[in-house]
């Protein structure tokens, strides 16, 4: 996969739209929102650039760190992610922003 599935992403998947979710209950494996791989390991080596967030479909923002990976902002696209996403999204902003990007991948 070209994507890691950490908490962030984990937390932004509970405002998917109940019919997004109900298109994938019936396949054998997860589909999640996802940071995209190559922009997360561009960051690490020191190039910081913004990393996209993507769910099956569409990229539905990105976010932005610092050189120690501190997440300094959160942008949705407003084109996409009403989409993809319902309810109070954003206020993943106020919990997220500050603090460091897990790159752990979360099971669920």
């Amino acid at each position: 996969m070209n994507g890691i599935v950490n908490n962030l992403m984990i937390d932004l998947d509970n405002y998917l739209k109940a019919d997004i979710k109900n298109n994938y209950r019936d396949l054998d494996f997860s589909v999640h929102s996802y940071l995209w791989k190559a922009e997360v390991e561009s960051c690490l080596k020191g190039d910081i650039v913004p990393i996209a967030f993507r769910h099956p479909g569409a990229t539905n923002g990105h976010i932005v760190v610092d050189k120690d990976m501190i997440i300094k902002d959160i942008v949705f696209y407003e084109d996409t992610c009403p989409m993809f996403y319902e309810g109070d999204y954003q206020s993943l902003k106020n919990k997220y922003i500050g603090t460091k990007l897990s790159l752990e991948e979360v099971e669920e």
